[in-house]
């Protein structure tokens, strides 16, 4: 069981360099006591990053739980989600913590900073940083519980609005005219001379 006044970060992330586990873990370093991590996940960092806790006595703060197939159980126990990669495409972990209405603090960086909006649905910090990282995890602590819920509201709006499989489609769809009609002869050129090594590749299989 939790104690009440905990708070219950969630990380969900392959165990890897680029997620750059080693400055979310000195950030909690730097965090209040009441903070606790989970991390979901595993990769060939993961003996080098338990031990990087221990060394940082968060051996009884950080929790290494592994693959975990049932993430949404764990975003909604959770209180605030947290991603320090050093390089994202669009974190769909993100995109899952927005639906589920759990406010997050991630780096600046591609990717998180079209899924966050910074001071409405999370806070977002220098990559590689870990005391901007603390600084943005202990803002979003120190909140009143209303307004972290808040927080996750305006994040699951924002998901369903600008991410959801509707809207993803249009934004594609507007920017397959937007380009055919740049150059259309080129366009078309290009999709017959697709077709045409299909069929020549069907033909010769």
């Amino acid at each position: 069981m939790r104690i009440a006044d905990e708070f219950l970060w969630l990380a969900v992330a392959r165990l890897d360099a680029l997620k750059d586990f080693p400055t979310l873990l000195a950030a909690m370093e730097r965090m209040p006591q009441n903070a606790r991590l989970a991390i979901l996940g595993d990769g060939p960092l993961r003996a080098e990053l338990t031990a990087l806790a221990g060394r940082l006595g968060l051996a009884r703060r950080v929790r290494f739980v592994g693959f975990e197939p049932d993430v949404r159980r764990w975003m909604q126990a959770a209180d605030g989600f947290v991603l320090a990669s050093r390089f994202e495409g669009l974190p769909m972990v993100l995109l899952e913590a927005g639906a589920c209405a759990l406010p997050s603090v991630a780096t600046d960086v591609p990717g998180t900073r079209e899924v966050i909006v910074n001071g409405k649905t999370g806070f977002l910090s220098r990559p590689g940083d870990p005391d901007t990282l603390a600084a943005a995890m202990t803002r979003l602590m120190a909140a009143p519980l209303p307004a972290r819920q808040a927080m996750g509201k305006q994040a699951r709006r924002h998901v369903l609005e600008h991410f959801s499989i509707e809207r993803v489609l249009d934004k594609w769809e507007q920017l397959y005219f937007e380009l055919l009609s740049r150059d259309p002869a080129t366009w078309w050129a290009r999709l017959a001379a697709r077709k045409s090594l299909n069929r020549q590749s069907a033909a010769s299989a």
